[in-house]
């Protein structure tokens, strides 16, 4: 049985910030979801997203059903004026130490660019770092994903080992892992300007 971070929040809040909104999924996002990323052409660095609307209420569901149980969870990225998800940010606490929380994530194609991913990763290190207590933040990225990595080492991201990847994908496969740590996440923010901030 896992061990619920101290901190842990069920629901997940909401976290806002001039261009975007994130917030727990629902199951009523399940078809803005499907639209925005089953449908947003070949995903080549990530496990195949679920090809129907019933597939993503499914894993909205398990995903509720994580947070409520102190296992993890997953925020919805709602840029202002769209009318659901077009991304996420799914959110893992890792069972052998629940200050360490794995973190996955997918935006929309039609957004890269435009700093939302920065400003949306930045909301919720934030939550992480501040309000749940966590040590640090692990995510993994195939090797060939230079776009993923280079906008996790932008956020102070330290990469570590390179790891067999294969559950997924009909080749093997290497990912590596790029962690962020709450002390040397804290010291980046507090050399930024307050007016400079993203979130």
């Amino acid at each position: 049985m896992s061990v619920v971070p101290a901190g842990w929040i069920s629901p997940l809040p909401v976290l806002s910030a001039a261009d975007v909104t994130l917030r727990e999924l629902d199951t009523s996002d399940a078809e803005s979801l499907r639209s925005a990323i089953a449908g947003d052409g070949p995903h080549e660095f990530i496990p195949p997203p679920p090809a129907t609307v019933e597939g993503f209420a499914r894993f909205i569901a398990i995903n509720r059903r994580a947070c409520e149980e102190g296992r993890g969870g997953c925020f919805g990225v709602i840029p202002t004026g769209a009318d659901g998800p077009r991304g996420l940010f799914q959110l893992t606490v890792v069972e052998r130490d629940p200050r360490v929380i794995e973190w996955g994530f997918i935006l929309t194609q039609s957004l890269w660019g435009t700093g939302l991913f920065a400003m949306s990763a930045t909301m919720v290190l934030n939550f992480l770092f501040d309000a749940l207590g966590a040590t640090c933040v692990q995510g993994r990225c195939a090797i060939e994903n230079v776009r993923a990595i280079g906008a996790l080492r932008k956020l102070g991201a330290e990469a570590g080992a390179i790891v067999h990847e294969s559950a997924y994908f009909d080749r093997p496969r290497q990912g590596q892992t790029l962690t962020l740590r709450a002390d040397v996440w804290r010291a980046r923010r507090a050399a930024v300007p307050a007016h400079a901030r993203e979130a």
